[in-house]
């Protein structure tokens, strides 16, 4: 296993293939483990493994329980034009010491996939991927399953999904390619 420092980042996607694999002590050992809005750990611990320092979400989070579970990592504000309704509903679920640990996404990633790859509707994995692969030296992937599947999301078989999966997949490709830092994370074993 290559040596994991705290240059690198690990995103687990939603995507049913977030449990294939028992990754989960592989991904605890990263200083730096981010998820994505309605994200499950309970029950899937062998295979997610039970650490966030980052939490990525528009506002979604219908699932979160146990408010304090969050209080020590950073929540990240993806790109929507719905930033003050979103602030609020952090408001209203979480107490102002946790609200003053909201980060808002810078737009750039988000514009960038925008300009460079005619996308508009990109997803938070995706445009996170981008930001995380200009600020880490390397970026590790598991669980982006692009929405390919017959269901989006491991934990709650969620089926909606308004992202255009073999777009961003397209997407995605091109920017690993072009990137040259962000891995599928199994390249680590």
């Amino acid at each position: 296993m290559d040596n994991i420092t705290e240059k690198d980042i690990v995103l687990i996607g939603n995507g049913p293939s977030a449990i294939g694999y028992e990754y989960g002590e592989l991904i605890d050992s990263f200083h730096n483990i981010g998820r994505f809005n309605n994200f499950h750990i309970e029950k899937f611990e062998k295979f997610v493994g039970t650490k966030t320092t980052h939490w990525f979400t528009t506002g979604n989070f219908p699932g979160v329980k146990d408010k304090n579970y969050f209080k020590d990592i950073y929540y990240v504000i993806t790109p929507t034009w719905e930033v003050l309704n979103c602030f609020n509903k952090f408001r209203n679920v979480f107490c102002d010491d946790i609200f003053k640990k909201i980060l808002l996404f810078p737009e750039i990633p988000f514009w960038e996939i925008r300009r460079k790859y005619g996308y508009w509707n990109p997803s938070s994995g995706l445009v996170v991927s981008l930001l995380f692969s200009m600020i880490y030296e390397r970026v590790f992937i598991s669980g982006f399953d692009f929405f390919l599947s017959d269901t989006h999301h491991y934990g709650d078989a969620a089926v909606d999904c308004f992202h255009k999966g073999k777009i961003e997949k397209v997407i995605f490709d091109r920017m690993k390619k072009e990137r040259k830092n962000i891995f599928n994370l199994e390249e680590l074993l």
